[in-house]
């Protein structure tokens, strides 16, 4: 297991509790770019949930530094990467952790994801019930009913009008909260009307973005700019 070395800079006096808890953050940081990440969340926790006052390392207290320089210095220096090692060395049977933030965002992806293969382009219109929250609601369209039933009636449309209608995911950013995406999407309209309009035969390829505010893995409300009127153009011939 790898010791933390830091340079010791003399004459800087730690006058206030923040400073030391300053110190200890990037003891961290440094601990951690040396023995991955590993030590992360547990180093972090520690910081993080532990009082000021209550300057210490997994738990176990520090000695009160009033400099950061000097026998008082080293000794602390030696305490805090010994504490460290028999730590980290403790947890050395779990799996490496990825932040939430990151383990998120991975699963949000994966949910804007099943949303566009499974409903849009396979119609497993099921997927919409598992996907959405029963009061789910789509502000940039209200007309439609809460739920999985909105987006259930919109895929039908379609997706009857459009027996070829396909959807393809451009690209797609997301955080621990939502999932943005934009999207082209394509289809011949030789099925059912589609907003009024007959079957022409035409096909019309537009564009889309969404964005889907996830919590608990459920999508609970969801926004959606679509150029709607090139694709009208297009299927009545009107675009030049």
């Amino acid at each position: 297991m790898p010791i933390i070395t830091i340079q010791v800079i003399e004459g800087v006096v730690l006058t206030s509790p923040e400073q030391k808890r300053e110190l200890l953050k990037k003891m961290t940081d440094t601990f951690i770019s040396v023995v991955g990440d590993v030590a992360r969340p547990y180093t972090y926790c520690i910081i993080q949930e532990t009082p000021v006052m209550e300057w210490s390392i997994a738990g176990t207290p520090l000695p009160d530094l009033p400099f950061l320089y000097g026998p008082e210095y080293a000794s602390m220096h030696k305490t805090s990467n010994e504490l460290m090692r028999k730590y980290i060395e403790s947890q050395a049977n779990h799996p490496p952790a990825q932040s939430s933030n990151g383990n998120l965002s991975e699963q949000n992806k994966k949910i804007m994801h099943r949303m566009i293969e499974e409903i849009w382009n396979q119609g497993n219109l099921a997927t919409a019930d598992e996907l959405f929250t029963p009061d789910h609601t789509s502000p940039s369209a209200p007309q439609l009913p809460p739920g999985a039933e909105g987006v259930k009636f919109l895929v039908k449309m379609f997706r009857e009008a459009m027996p070829d209608y396909h959807m393809d995911i451009d690209l797609m950013v997301a955080d621990d909260a939502q999932v943005t995406a934009r999207f082209t999407q394509s289809g011949t309209h030789t099925g059912g009307d589609l907003m009024g309009m007959k079957a022409s035969g035409r096909k019309a390829t537009w564009t889309e973005i969404g964005i889907l505010k996830i919590k608990d893995s459920k999508i609970v409300e969801s926004w959606y700019e679509v150029d709607m009127l090139s694709m009208i153009q297009q299927l009545n011939g009107t675009k030049q």
